[in-house]
């Protein structure tokens, strides 16, 4: 029956998988459904099709005939943030699925799986992504509206960016800004943190580039009294300082490798050990950094490790010039 052009457009689909049979039954049943549907039969074909539109819902095989289907779903939340992920698989084990899911996916299916099952698995993924779009996003003047009607400026730009920050309100991975000096990183940051779940905890932002070095790993982690010549008191670091709530990492570039090891056992142990302390502090925190480097420049050039770029990495959002959108220009003169 054709679909009455005042209904919502229906919910797009992408199934990765190996299997002739299975994505073609996925395929099937999803159409009857009302979805619409795309299909790829390996990695290469998904990052195809990723790269032309959005998905309200991206469901793979982790085994995968080009690559494993894991480094598929990390990047699907870097190039289509807050899009649900069910990950399908004749082989997982409890740790792998419960690592999956706290890295974002929303559900995992063992196979062989009923199709009813998969059916509610993904109507419920996707109902629940529509009520995220649907509700209000609020701007930094307190001002609601749509997402993607313009409260952070009128280019198409700046309205995707409120679109994936409807998308990720209750998704807690790392995002990573990345765009020249001015072009309004800590505000996206500010933006993302007030239309998260975690607005109403603390927002902490610390510029890596204005500390001195030896300054930054006491900043960061924090230090008791004392630990060291000066330490009169317990001093709690930035990331406690933001618990419960968002750390803007400003400028993350700019630190030097060890305390980018040292960053990397936080984001990866979700815990920090303030100096001369006994134990590790338990952590509840959002991280969200920043940087106008290339850092793939950087990695090549041995100034920025890669396992902590991929730790950050998990969400990227660049942020055009001004220049290049100039339909902001007006917008941002008025709000000044």
């Amino acid at each position: 029956m054709p679909r009455d052009a005042t209904e919502a457009p229906a919910p797009s689909i992408l199934i990765v998988d190996d299997d002739d049979l299975m994505r073609i039954s996925l395929e099937d049943r999803l159409r009857m459904e009302g979805f619409e549907t795309f299909a790829a039969a390996d990695i290469a074909s998904a990052r195809e099709l990723l790269a032309t539109r959005f998905f309200d819902l991206v469901t793979t095989d982790i085994r995968l005939p080009d690559g494993d289907g894991r480094a598929l779903f990390e990047e699907i939340c870097r190039v289509n943030p807050g899009a649900p992920v069910i990950l399908m698989t004749a082989y997982i084990s409890v740790e792998d699925a419960v690592a999956l899911t706290k890295a974002g996916a929303v559900d995992y299916l063992t196979k062989p799986f009923d199709l009813d099952e998969f059916v509610s698995k993904a109507r419920r993924a996707v109902d629940r992504l529509h009520d995220l779009r649907a509700a209000p996003i609020v701007g930094l003047d307190g001002s609601a509206a749509p997402a993607g009607s313009g409260l952070l400026g009128r280019s198409p730009a700046m309205r995707r960016i409120e679109n994936i920050a409807a998308r990720i309100r209750d998704v807690d991975s790392s995002v990573l800004l990345t765009g020249e000096s001015g072009v309004g990183k800590e505000v996206v940051a500010r933006f993302i943190h007030r239309n998260s779940t975690r607005a109403e905890r603390p927002f902490v932002a610390i510029d890596c580039a204005a500390l001195p070095s030896a300054m930054v790993e006491s900043e960061l982690f924090g230090f008791e009294q004392g630990a060291m010549p000066g330490a009169e008191r317990h001093h709690a670091g930035r990331f406690e300082q933001a618990q419960g709530g968002t750390i803007f990492l400003d400028e993350v570039a700019e630190i030097s490798l060890e305390t980018q090891a040292k960053l990397l056992r936080v984001l990866q142990e979700r815990e920090v050990l303030p100096l001369g302390a006994s134990g590790p502090v338990a952590l509840d925190v959002r991280v969200i950094a920043a940087t106008q480097v290339n850092l793939d420049a950087a990695i090549a050039a041995g100034r920025f490790r890669a396992d902590l770029y991929w730790r950050l990495n998990v969400i990227h959002i660049p942020i055009p010039p001004l220049r290049k959108r100039p339909d902001d220009i007006l917008f941002l003169a008025r709000r000044f």
